[in-house]
């Protein structure tokens, strides 16, 4: 880690310069540049003030890490940052994604997996907290686009110029602290936690080189409710391709699973999980369906990750992947319930998550026998 010089910037707006400055007196390891938003009057959009974030890296330093003000970052943040720089020095490094996204499933299954990075895999890059190679933070602060799109989107067009593919940290250093978003992400998303935030874990565990193979990632489209499954564009090597989605039905489908069987399997399974009506009632029996059929594509993926009964044990009993696992129903719901309900499918669902996912997984082993 010796040849790492990182330099630090925090983003933030006039009215929350407090917040920043909270979070610079935090991690003084970091020596975070507070950077503000240079049109606090004007539309909001977070372009603004992420280009002179990403302009502020230092004439010296290797890699330049930007937060925004209202995210919390674990205990020895700057070590850990500069651990991850080492480990993987020419990509562009997310650490944080929120737990309803897609590549936020790709860091649970990322977890199981025993990996320390996954694909980004959304329409975006996460850009609450993430590790920029210093060049790639000079050119991105005069990278053309449109002056309305989001710093995030910004960063995926970068991204996709260049034929980088960005990666998410498995766990988060980082965490949202829950305040409200000056672009109204609030409204529209509820609640955007971490999928798996490393500070509820002790130790930390630290970043190495490992980068995810995994070559299906289920999801449930947060405006829908309805299960999708990405697929990378080239399978030999996922971490560096495209994605596309695929309706789970039909992926499922290809793997031997009929609709049938899946409303026969769900009817077994939710009698035994849910013989109080707790879960079908906080979020209904349809929308219920729908989490069972996304969580059996989790198992058939996991299987192709962890090849034994054994092993797969072993991992879920894992601090990480448990709490990667108890993420995934208030992630998968945050615009359906209230937030109330959502903290609470936390323990609800938990058996359910756990269960369907260990089902897809003997589903996929005894077929391949």
């Amino acid at each position: 880690m010796d040849q790492i010089r990182l330099s630090a910037a925090v983003m933030t707006h006039p009215s929350r310069r407090a917040a920043a400055e909270q979070l610079r007196e935090r991690h003084p390891d970091l020596d975070l540049k507070v950077v503000e938003d240079p049109d606090p009057h004007g539309p909001p959009n977070a372009q603004r003030t992420a280009r002179l974030a990403w302009a502020a890296v230092a004439p010296d330093a290797t890699h330049h890490l930007v937060v925004q003000d209202d995210m919390l970052l674990v205990d020895g943040v700057a070590e850990h940052a500069r651990r991850a720089a080492a480990a993987i020095p020419d990509r562009i490094l997310c650490l944080f994604t929120e737990w309803g996204s897609r590549t936020a499933n790709a860091v649970r299954l990322g977890a199981i997996e025993g990996v320390s990075w996954v694909a980004v895999i959304d329409f975006y890059v996460p850009t609450a907290a993430v590790i920029l190679p210093a060049e790639t933070a000079r050119e991105l602060a005069e990278f053309p686009t449109a002056e309305g799109i989001p710093d995030d989107v910004v960063l995926l067009e970068y991204a996709r110029a260049k034929d980088s593919h960005p990666l998410v940290s498995v766990p988060n250093l980082a965490e949202h602290a829950g305040s409200d978003s000056l672009v109204g992400n609030d409204v529209l998303w509820g609640p955007r936690r971490s999928a798996l935030f490393a500070g509820r874990l002790d130790p930390v565990p630290l970043l190495t080189s490992t980068v995810s193979t995994q070559a299906q990632v289920p999801h449930l489209l947060m405006w829908d409710g309805y299960p999708v499954s990405a697929i990378p564009d080239v399978r030999e090597d996922p971490t560096r391709s495209r994605w596309h989605s695929l309706p789970t039905y039909l992926y499922l489908a290809s793997r031997g699973i009929s609709v049938a069987d899946l409303l026969t399997w769900f009817g077994e399974a939710t009698a035994d999980l849910d013989r109080e009506g707790e879960a079908a009632t906080l979020i209904g029996r349809p929308l219920l369906f729908q989490s069972w059929v996304m969580l059996l594509a989790y198992g058939v993926a996991a299987a192709e990750l962890v090849h034994d009964k054994a092993t797969l044990e072993e991992r879920l009993n894992q601090p990480v992947v448990r709490e990667g696992l108890l993420t995934l129903a208030p992630g998968a719901f945050q615009r359906f319930v209230p937030r109330q309900v959502a903290e609470r499918l936390r323990d609800v669902l938990d058996p359910f998550v756990t269960s369907t996912l260990k089902f897809g997984c003997a589903f996929t082993w005894g077929r391949e026998k």
